[in-house]
């Protein structure tokens, strides 16, 4: 259902020291950590979604309620599948 769960830090290596710890305990991986940007996600092993995912808010802020956190469902991905399976069956109704 969900495609990524997005937690906003205002301190990124207290954050990742932390949720290295917990999440490992949870067996999540680590699949990418950019010291750069100032963010990193783990995932469960072998699957592609669900990203836990911790970063320092893009606008420079402090992480607050409003600021840095966001949940992303697939919703919009398995409705976009939906529309693309629908044009395919039009499209080859209309050459048949």
């Amino acid at each position: 259902m969900f495609a990524h769960v997005n937690l906003g830090v205002s301190d990124f290596e207290q954050a990742f020291a932390f949720y290295s710890c917990v999440l490992h305990t949870l067996q999540l991986e680590l699949k990418f950590k950019e010291d750069s940007k100032s963010w990193a996600a783990w995932q469960s092993p072998g699957q592609p979604r669900l990203l836990f995912i911790i970063n320092k808010p893009l606008n420079g802020a402090a992480a607050s309620a409003g600021n840095g956190q966001m949940i992303v469902n697939r919703a919009r991905f398995l409705i976009l599948d939906l529309f693309h399976w629908r044009v395919k069956i039009s499209r080859r109704s209309l050459f048949e």
